[in-house]
Order: structure tokens, then C-alpha cells, then sequence
């Protein structure tokens, strides 16, 4: 998995560096797998990475979410920071960060009213003020699949972690 890691890190400077054009993005994926030893591929604003141990998805840019996120699963109005699906042993993982300028109580109390309607039974939810902010997190399934929401104050807001774990 830190091979896996590391090479996603590798395959985003390499793209950086060549641009996202067709024979750039040729040129990225080879360079990228010849460094990290895996196949690359990239698509538009996505790239995969494919090793012996699990394969990555990396979407990038501003409002982007990889293609893997659940259409059932309730998406707060915020801004997309980051998108990432991770494969390995026949389970996938998918971590959000999201950003807003709402309260971390608005946001905490939107999935709390919509995780339930939208076929997620809650399994744990704390809500608490840290001293340097308030810090909430919800713990939720839905048949095989499971749900770690941190909503958390940052410096310019509230920043909302999802990480998603699905059976493939």
C-alpha cells in the first residue's frame, strides 16, 4: 500500500510537469509507470495507477469527484478539494475532502437529517468542542458498505472528511 501511495504522489508530479494533452498524457503515463513500476493511465482529470498490490484513482481539480462516489449517498453543498479512490482486496476506498463556510453544527446537523432517509443507519456519532474548535464525526452503512464522516473547523471553515469503504 505505501508503494501504491507513494507511486499516486510520483503520477501527479509527472502529469504536473508534461501538461494533460495527448501525447503529453502518453508520455506522463510512461514516465510515471516506469518510475513507480505499475501501468498508468491517464484520463482527462483522472489518473489510475495499477500494481501487483491494488489499483488508485486520482481525480484532480476543483469540483471533482472520482466516478466511483455512490449517487445514493448525500453530498453536503461544498466545495471539492480533493477526490481519491484507493482498491485493494476486493474493497475499494474513496476519501473526500470537502470545504465550506458553514458552521461545523450545520453541517453536522445536514447529515444527521440525511444519512437515515438515504438507506444509511447510523452506528456512532460524536459531536464535541476540542478547545481549538468543534469536531464531529459520524459513523454510518448501508448493506456492505461503511461511512467515517469528520466534519472539523479549520482556518478558513469547516472541513468535512468522508471516507468511504465499498465492497467491489
Amino acid at each position: 500500500m505505501r508503494r501504491l501511495l507513494i507511486g499516486s504522489f510520483v503520477i501527479v508530479l509527472a502529469l504536473g510537469l508534461v501538461g494533460c494533452k495527448s501525447v503529453s498524457e502518453k508520455i506522463g503515463e510512461e514516465i510515471a509507470g516506469g518510475v513507480v513500476g505499475a501501468d498508468v493511465e491517464v484520463d482527462e482529470d483522472r489518473v489510475t495507477i495499477e500494481t501487483d498490490e491494488g489499483e488508485t484513482t486520482i481525480a484532480g481539480g476543483e469540483a471533482v469527484l472520482v466516478q466511483e462516489f455512490p449517487d445514493d449517498f448525500p453530498l453536503y453543498d461544498a466545495k471539492v478539494e480533493t477526490s481519491t479512490m484507493f482498491s485493494e482486496s476486493g474493497r475499494e476506498h474513496i476519501y473526500v475532502l470537502l470545504s465550506t463556510g458553514d458552521t461545523v453544527n450545520d453541517v453536522y446537523d445536514w447529515y444527521r437529517s440525511k444519512l437515515e432517509p438515504a438507506g444509511w443507519t447510523l452506528k456512532d456519532d460524536v459531536k464535541m468542542n476540542t478547545g481549538d474548535g468543534e469536531l464531529a464525526q459520524l459513523v454510518a452503512e448501508s448493506g456492505d458498505r461503511e461511512v467515517a464522516l469528520m466534519i472539523s473547523a479549520g482556518d478558513d471553515g469547516t472541513e468535512i472528511v468522508i471516507n468511504l469503504y465499498l465492497t467491489e
